[in-house]
């Protein structure tokens, strides 16, 4: 009676045939045998091996479509930054193209003059506290 499992061709080693010819004489079993009792043994482990080589594939073929997609945000991402580097030079050239203004009332000092002492916790250097007099800053106590 014809059986009604899969066949397929294997093509093994020369050495591999003549240890299957060897065996099936000694036993009286075919070589088909053999190599059907190795993978009962292995699948098991084939079975398991199975998800992992199926969300590899996956994962390769869904990488081209994630790499473009990175690549867009990446890419519109430069597009901004380089408008606003643009942006940024344009008003450094307008900038740099204007006659300089005088300084307004409340801008900082130049360089080089003293700083205005300014008593902890006042902040301004005009605050007179209750005793009376200006106090000046003299650092952290020790101690």
């Amino acid at each position: 009676m014809p059986t009604t499992k899969s066949r397929i061709f294997v093509t093994v080693t020369d050495e591999q045939d003549e240890l299957l010819d060897e065996l099936s004489s000694l036993q009286g079993r075919s070589k088909a045998s053999y190599l059907v009792e190795l993978l009962e043994g292995a699948q098991p482990l084939l079975q398991a091996l199975l998800p992992v080589l199926r969300a590899h594939r996956d994962t390769i073929e869904s990488q081209p479509a994630a790499i473009r997609d990175t690549i867009a945000r990446v890419l519109t991402g430069l597009d901004k930054g380089l408008e606003q580097i643009d942006l940024l030079q344009h008003l450094a050239d307008k900038i740099g193209r204007e006659e300089p203004r005088s300084a307004p009332s409340g801008a900082r000092a130049p360089r080089g003059s003293s700083p205005r002492i300014v008593t902890r916790g006042s902040a301004t250097a005009d605050h007179e506290p209750e005793g009376g007099s200006k106090q000046q800053h003299q650092g952290p106590r020790n101690g």
